[in-house]
């Protein structure tokens, strides 16, 4: 219980002393237990923070840029164009196969005719 303040000019007793002294070491331990409570949680935080600046760095290290996303696109692209333009030349080259294959079977009739009628060596 707060007492009444006495002036500069009055006399303490040795028992208001103590009690006085008594409250303000009560009013410290007090004081003293959330301090180590908010220690504590600050603490906890800085341990947090700390983790997530970890996080962070390993983030900014593996997530892909809009740079390499762009260049990833870019490939896939040049990839896409690179095959549509092998499938045209095989296409070319199927249509200009089929042309040429009943000319060779006609060529080798022809060569085996002309082999046939030729004297011997």
């Amino acid at each position: 219980m707060p007492k009444k303040s006495k002036t500069n000019n009055q006399s303490v007793t040795s028992k208001e002393f103590n009690e006085t002294k008594k409250e303000f070491i009560e009013r410290f331990e007090q004081v003293d237990k959330r301090f180590d409570e908010v220690k504590d949680v600050i603490s906890s935080m800085a341990t947090k923070i700390i983790d997530n600046i970890e996080d962070l760095k390993t983030m900014k290290e593996t997530v892909a840029t809009k740079d390499d996303i762009q260049r990833i696109i870019s490939s896939i692209d040049s990839l896409g164009s690179q095959t549509k333009d092998h499938e045209r030349t095989a296409e070319i080259n199927t249509h200009r196969i089929k042309e040429l294959e009943p000319k060779v079977e006609d060529h080798e009739k022809r060569i085996g005719k002309l082999e046939s009628h030729l004297p011997p060596v």
